[in-house]
């Protein structure tokens, strides 16, 4: 399904901007052949109620202001504006670069 559903979400988020809120979100999923009920339970589930409350605890505690960020080592964190992303795949491989360069620094 990740297959499936990643490059959607990105290319809603990044290129076409139509993901706006969790309707949004939740109309990708349907489009990608999960049943309305399917979304709904996994989204209202404790696992994805838990997972969720950890990461807005852990983005509060970092200060993250925007969205996707990603911190490394604890003290850098990774502009996205600053990395190619005119495909998933040149993205991808310019965010991995970029973390591993932030992984060997001291």
């Amino acid at each position: 399904m990740q297959d499936k559903v990643a490059p959607l979400i990105f290319n809603g988020i990044q290129k076409t901007r139509t993901i706006q809120n969790l309707n949004d979100i939740r109309q990708v999923f349907i489009s990608a052949g999960v049943t309305p009920e399917e979304f709904d339970n996994s989204w209202n589930s404790f696992i994805v109620k838990s997972l969720t409350a950890q990461q807005r605890k852990l983005a509060a505690d970092v200060q993250l202001n925007s969205v996707p960020a990603v911190l490394v080592n604890g003290k850098y964190m990774v502009k996205n504006d600053g990395v190619e992303a005119s495909s998933v795949e040149g993205f991808i491989k310019e965010f991995g670069l970029t973390v591993k360069h932030l992984l060997n620094q001291k």
